[in-house]
């Protein structure tokens, strides 16, 4: 047997972004809102409305090399209501060509109407989930030549109730053999740690290059 996933999304929205600059810095402030609609022979028919505000300041000391950006962001979610991000940027210029930055902050995973609704045989989604927020950490150098860019950074992350497929038996047994059937649930706490790099060439203004 199978199964036939039929699935029509659509979305609506609008967003606003604007900076005013003063003598504490640049101000920069949004407003971004949409709404999704989804229709499903499996995952049924849902629609999700969202909103999300973000406030920052950007302030630049020691002859403008240093700049560091507080901020923070609102967002709701009509099925999850408010969360509050805030966090903080901060970079450092050594030279016309080297630059190092850091930046602290938070950031979250809204469950899908796939984690949420989906069903099969073999798996069915969990509607008792809630969101995953990670709290994250970077530290990046960044240095330039005249058509090359080099940038690597280190990363820590830590997730709080995030996602993990569970799997357990069903008692079903398909041709003499037993269905196990997996879900989602939010199951521990999660830490991650890692390195990363790109490296971009452009040799014409028309031409780049790129590997990470």
């Amino acid at each position: 047997s199978f199964y036939r996933n039929l699935h029509i999304t659509n979305k609506v929205g609008a967003e606003l972004n604007s900076t005013y600059k003063s003598k504490f810095g640049v101000t920069g402030f949004g407003i971004d809102m949409s709404k999704v609609f989804i229709v499903s022979n499996n995952l049924g028919n849902y629609n999700r409305f969202m909103t999300t505000v973000f406030v920052e300041q950007q302030i630049k000391l020691l002859d403008e090399k240093l700049d560091i950006t507080p901020g923070f962001a609102v967002n709701y979610f009509s099925d999850f209501k408010f969360h509050f991000f805030p966090g903080i940027d901060i970079g450092y210029q050594l030279t016309d060509k080297i630059r190092t930055y850091a930046n602290v902050g938070k950031t979250y995973r809204i469950p899908t109407y796939t984690d949420l609704n989906y069903f099969s045989p073999t798996s069915v989604g969990n509607p008792d989930l809630d969101p995953a927020f990670t709290d994250a950490l970077d530290f990046g150098y960044l240095k330039r030549w005249n058509k090359l860019t080099f940038n690597t950074s280190l990363y820590v992350n830590r997730t709080t109730d995030s996602f993990q497929f569970v799997r357990k038996a069903t008692g079903v047994e398909i041709n003499d053999v037993e269905v196990i059937q997996s879900s989602p649930i939010n199951l521990a706490t999660e830490y991650r740690a890692g390195f990363e790099f790109t490296l971009n060439y452009s040799p014409y203004k028309w031409w780049k290059l790129n590997s990470n």
